[in-house]
């Protein structure tokens, strides 16, 4: 196991916003950053602004904003055989990106993460936590079928605490963090079309809280998109 495994279990994210778009300079150019919370909507509350999918289609998850202390998430809390449940931002698109959500597994198979990319519940790149497995892994999805990109395990997180994932695409390269530690590096030559950003569970009740994205800004020296 390497150090970063090590420390990942050990680092906490703290903290909550509300609905916000920033702008950040970034070279000549400005790249946008939005974030979603949930703070201000009362528990039950239906959600707008986010498409809810499944796989098989049949499945139908059950999403709603609750309680967290004095806080309010999104929650999938449908329980037992759920499949995948996916909760899509609707409207903008990203290509190359920077994408980070809290998430609390509680129950089930403790499996959840993020998608980008999104075209439709069968269409997607997914960076994919399981606290059972303490594991992570990156996925392309196309057609419904999943290709594994990178595993790395021995994570050592909390099995009932939130953790940060974060992911950053640039060209063929992806990178996922969990509470600031890098811990999977993959690749990607096969050109996917930028799309949607969004959420994603297992068979699992799962907590998200804090959902962030924006276009990836340009790394100086370096061009992902060469080997």
């Amino acid at each position: 196991m390497t150090a970063s495994k090590r420390r990942a279990g050990r680092i906490g994210i703290r903290g909550a916003s509300a609905l916000i778009v920033l702008l950040a300079t970034q070279g000549s150019g400005v790249a946008q950053r939005t974030a979603w919370t949930f703070e201000d909507l009362p528990a039950g509350r239906p959600l707008a602004g986010f498409l809810f999918a499944s796989s098989p289609k049949d499945r139908s998850g059950q999403w709603s904003v609750v309680r967290d202390g004095t806080n309010s998430v999104l929650g999938q809390l449908r329980q037992g055989q759920s499949g995948v449940q996916l909760a899509v931002v609707e409207g903008p698109s990203f290509g190359d990106l920077v994408l980070s959500v809290r998430v609390r597994l509680l129950e089930g198979a403790r499996s959840a993460g993020v998608v980008w990319r999104y075209r439709d519940a069968d269409n997607y790149y997914l960076a994919r936590l399981d606290l059972r497995e303490q594991d992570v892994r990156i996925y392309r999805v196309v057609a419904g079928q999943r290709t594994r990109l990178e595993e790395e395990d021995g994570l050592e997180l909390q099995a009932d605490s939130w953790n940060m994932l974060k992911v950053e695409h640039r060209g063929t390269r992806m990178r996922l963090l969990i509470n600031g530690v890098p811990v999977a590096d993959a690749r990607d030559r096969t050109g996917q079309e930028a799309g949607a950003v969004g959420l994603w569970t297992s068979d699992s009740t799962a907590w998200f809280d804090d959902l962030s994205v924006q276009p990836a800004p340009a790394e100086r020296g370096r061009d992902d998109r060469q080997d």
